[in-house]
């Protein structure tokens, strides 16, 4: 009995790993569909559609399912119902939300959202409300090779960054987004390849939460983060 019971763990466990990965992968041919739609289906004239194959690539999305959600943008039928769609939202400590997705149906997303931050006692927030205590940044994310990060790091510095910082031994740079594909460019002269570069939504300032207030926010984060229409979370709290 204890090994089935052993045996449907590990059944469970993939599982849960597999639809996490189908979840990931929708996502991105979402959005890998729309930039197609809206900057061209040729990666190398088209910074956003390129950075996205990238990510898809480097998270392990097949070749296949990237050219098929590029060859989507074409058909009127399945793209052409696709929006961005942005929200503003508190959580119950006042920490500010910002949240980001693709949809094909507004009202639903809308209305799942709005679901979460009721469950958790927070509430979305007019337009504008929310969104000044926040900046685009692109970011450039690196592994250098062990002894070797502050040497990236002064190398960031001087082709430009704006911010610089080591964690757990990855190098993260943060640069203006209308700088971000010069800079690549110039760091792969350099030889240093960029692991992952993204246009994200940051904070200008965090605020401090105590230990529960704080679990309620990554709870709501976690929860907006899991839904299918939703590509990207960001929150002031001090995470």
């Amino acid at each position: 009995m204890s090994g089935h019971s052993k045996w449907a763990q590990i059944k469970h466990k993939k599982a849960g790993i597999d639809a996490k990965r189908g979840a990931l992968f929708s996502k991105l041919g979402r959005q890998i569909s729309l930039a197609a739609r809206e900057g061209g289906e040729n990666p190398d004239l088209n910074p956003r559609l390129r950075r996205l194959i990238e990510k898809a690539r480097a998270d392990g999305v097949p070749k296949d399912n990237i050219e098929r959600a590029i060859s989507r943008a074409a058909n009127a039928s399945t793209s052409s119902n696709l929006q961005e769609v942005s929200y503003e939202a508190y959580g119950p400590s006042g920490e500010a939300f910002l949240i980001h997705g693709i949809t094909d149906n507004a009202n639903r997303t809308t209305g799942e959202i709005k679901n979460i931050l009721t469950g958790f006692d927070g509430k979305l927030a007019e337009a504008g409300s929310v969104g000044w205590m926040f900046e685009r940044k692109g970011v450039l994310e690196f592994s250098p090779a062990r002894g070797q990060e502050e040497k990236t790091e002064l190398l960031l510095i001087d082709i430009g960054a704006e911010d610089v910082k080591t964690k757990n031994g990855r190098v993260l740079a943060l640069v203006s987004p209308g700088k971000m594909e010069a800079l690549s460019a110039e760091l792969k002269k350099r030889g240093l390849t960029a692991l992952d570069a993204s246009i994200a939504t940051l904070p200008k300032n965090t605020v401090p939460l105590g230990s529960k207030e704080l679990e309620k926010a990554l709870n709501i984060k976690t929860a907006l983060e899991d839904l299918p229409d939703v590509t990207a979370v960001y929150t002031n709290a001090h995470l």
